[in-house]
């Protein structure tokens, strides 16, 4: 704050400008760094929490995850529509579907459901008997529940829009990117050539999506297998 004051209020002409215009971008990159750093051990330690919290028996202490939300809500039987107390924990690639434990020491929740962000659709729901309702669809399950309040509602809405909205982004530009690297890159292979010889398979750290429908890999849903008639790495065995 001291050389933003000192450079605002020192004429243009100084011969001391250059200098001190050079001194304040450094100490602006070190300081970005510097609040990234913090942000990402917060994060760590958050990970950490809630990775206790699960029994320390879910993977999610990963760099690229990242905690954005989560919190008591109650989760609408199918047959009946009772209402059963659960937990979310909110990632930027998946919902954590959680079951609470009572128990005083140890872990404090079970978790039911692990629903990827990827596919995953948001739907405000009405119901007269249960106010403050929405749906979660994903490809591993979809849940309707129930929230508190409206206000609640609206925030575990806009939390969960936002997320799938940034995991689509992110994928997009991922995949418009990958798709420039490998299009020089052959994906048919002649029917006459199959059988005829070994294929050489294409390593794995050589692709990120798969070669024939350009799908970047993961480990749920996505995982990277080998034809052995082609040696390519495709996300169908």
């Amino acid at each position: 704050m001291l050389l933003k004051d000192y450079l605002r209020k020192l004429p243009a002409d100084s011969l001391d400008w250059k200098d001190a215009e050079k001194s304040l971008e450094i100490i602006s990159t070190a300081a970005s760094h510097s609040n990234s750093a913090i942000r990402k051990m917060e994060n760590l330690k958050k990970l950490l929490e809630v990775y206790e919290m699960l029994g320390e028996e879910e993977d999610i202490v990963n760099p690229s995850n990242e905690l954005i939300k989560e919190g008591q809500i109650l989760k609408l039987a199918a047959r009946n529509t009772s209402a059963q107390e659960r937990y979310l924990f909110l990632f930027n690639n998946m919902l954590l579907y959680c079951v609470p434990k009572f128990s005083l020491v140890g872990s404090k929740f079970t978790v039911r459901t692990r629903v990827g962000i990827d596919g995953m659709k948001i739907v405000e729901t009405h119901n007269e008997e249960y106010p403050h309702t929405f749906q979660v669809s994903g490809k591993e399950r979809t849940l309707e529940l129930q929230t508190s309040s409206e206000q609640d509602k609206e925030e575990w809405i806009k939390a969960l829009q936002s997320t799938i909205d940034a995991f689509q982004q992110r994928n997009e530009t991922f995949r418009n990117a990958i798709a420039k690297e490998y299009d020089d890159m052959p994906i048919e292979v002649s029917t006459a050539e199959l059988g005829k010889r070994a294929p050489r398979w294409i390593r794995d750290n050589e692709v990120t999506m798969c070669m024939k429908c350009k799908e970047p890999f993961n480990a749920l849903t996505r995982r990277r297998h080998h034809c052995r008639a082609c040696g390519h790495v495709s996300t169908k065995p």
